[in-house]
């Protein structure tokens, strides 16, 4: 990492569209002109105990996460707990139908809880028709973006650049910013 950015860890799904490519590389380009190094987990063959413990330590050192919410599975039509009872003693025990919805990469929702429990600051920024389940619930905890689509790189470059979305990436840097220069500033009172 150079010296003088601020390391951030993005969480996003391996991209299979040139389209993910293109939102992926341009958001890093943006986030770059702001001060910040991304990491991310790269695709490989790791073990379990390799990935977690990869995990940790990048996110540990850094002051913020991203949450790319890509979809990588497609649902026509299908159902969330299929033949659920009615019973107070489960939680949210009823039957949910799905339809054209994504899903995103379980890593996604790994790498935000592993950010929460260093109280990093999160961005979740949420493709269209996305399930909005585990770290994808809108909550106190992250800041949601505005969804976003993939059909063409000008409407990824009009999103990146939009008003709304902008408002909710400053909202999170200066979340960020403040991290940063509390550590920062903690490790010279030593």
């Amino acid at each position: 990492m150079s010296e003088n950015k601020i390391q951030i860890f993005l969480s996003r799904p391996n991209p299979f569209t040139q389209h993910q490519s293109f939102f992926i590389k341009e958001f890093t380009k943006l986030l770059k002109q702001s001060g910040f190094e991304c990491v991310t987990l790269q695709a490989a063959e790791y073990s379990p105990y390799e990935v977690m413990t990869s995990l940790r330590e990048m996110i540990q050192r850094s002051y913020g996460i991203i949450v790319l919410a890509f979809g990588q599975t497609f649902i026509n039509e299908g159902v969330r707990k299929k033949d659920a009872e009615i019973n107070p003693d489960f939680f949210a025990s009823k039957e949910i139908h799905l339809k054209n919805k994504w899903i995103t990469s379980v890593y996604c929702h790994i790498e935000g809880i592993l950010a929460l429990t260093f109280g990093l600051p999160m961005l979740t920024i949420p493709q269209e028709n996305i399930t909005k389940e585990g770290i994808l619930k809108q909550g106190e905890y992250s800041i949601t973006a505005p969804e976003f689509e993939l059909n063409t790189k000008d409407e990824i470059l009009h999103y990146l650049h939009s008003d709304e979305f902008q408002k909710s990436l400053q909202e999170w840097k200066t979340m960020v910013e403040q991290k940063y220069k509390f550590v920062k500033d903690g490790e010279h009172t030593y």
